[in-house]
């Protein structure tokens, strides 16, 4: 049997990467607050969260997504991530992820692997860039969500934070059985986590609102981490970049992150 497979590109704008329209659909993020939809998919027909998007960011596409697709496996990238093969800056294929589901139960980008634990991440963000991402308190109150309300998931959550590996961006492949599990108990969690946290401060004047994005891409690991997922990895290409294989070597490879930022020091002294 043919297995239908839809992969969403999470957009908040025109998408200009070429990308094969049979397997990849745009969708156009937050489309509540737009007129010109680029002729996407909008993310506010039937059942969705479009007007939540400030919090959710991607979160609201996807949504819209689990609550509409009907295909029998279904994915997420950006519009500037894309999954690639290796080294080739080519994007998957239908036929290479029907393959790799065969024997995994998910795709996702290569892991990130960090030199601090990421609480201690979010507590140096909460100083060095107090305008970005999820407070250090808050990524508490998730801990304390989970111990009350989600107990099997509590020591899991805990142990994420206190460690160093991350899949990022919250993009992944999967069966329909898979993402539909995987979305009931994230949309769970954030509708405790929504009565806990003041949302009030994740305003635009203050600080980026995307909390439960940024909150969800810990998530997204502690729940393949407990559930035990078979996971296939995968290399992103980062296609607005002007050096686009260099993300994705030091992706896989952290100390070549040095080159790119030198590359790009470079770049604006000569274009001083």
């Amino acid at each position: 049997m043919d297995k239908s497979v839809e992969i969403y590109i999470l957009t908040h704008k025109k998408i200009t990467e070429p990308y094969d329209a049979s397997l990849y659909k745009p969708i156009l993020n937050g489309s509540f607050k737009v007129t010109d939809d680029f002729g996407y998919i909008r993310d506010d027909s039937g059942d969705n969260i479009s007007d939540l998007n400030d919090y959710y960011g991607e979160l609201s596409g996807e949504y819209w997504v689990w609550k509409h697709s009907n295909a029998d496996i279904i994915g997420f990238c950006h519009y500037r991530r894309w999954f690639s093969k290796k080294l080739t800056l080519k994007k998957i294929t239908k036929e290479d992820v029907v393959k790799d589901l065969e024997e995994h139960d998910i795709i996702l980008p290569h892991k990130l692997c960090y030199n601090e634990s990421l609480y201690d991440i979010q507590k140096r963000l909460d100083i060095t860039e107090p305008n970005y991402d999820a407070t250090y308190e808050d990524y508490l109150k998730v801990e304390e969500v989970f111990e009350k309300f989600f107990p099997d998931y509590a020591k899991c959550y805990h142990d994420v934070m206190n460690g160093n590996i991350l899949w990022a961006h919250t993009i992944f492949i999967s069966s329909r059985e898979i993402a539909d599990e995987y979305f009931k108990w994230i949309f769970e969690v954030f509708n405790k986590l929504t009565e806990e946290i003041d949302l009030k401060k994740y305003n635009r004047d203050f600080r980026d609102p995307r909390v439960f994005a940024f909150i969800a891409e810990r998530l997204l690991t502690v729940y393949v981490i407990k559930n035990n997922l078979k996971v296939k990895e995968y290399e992103l290409i980062y296609s607005e970049r002007k050096f686009p294989i260099l993300p994705v070597i030091y992706a896989r490879y952290p100390r070549f992150r040095i080159v790119e930022r030198s590359i790009y020091n470079l770049l604006k002294l000569f274009n001083k």
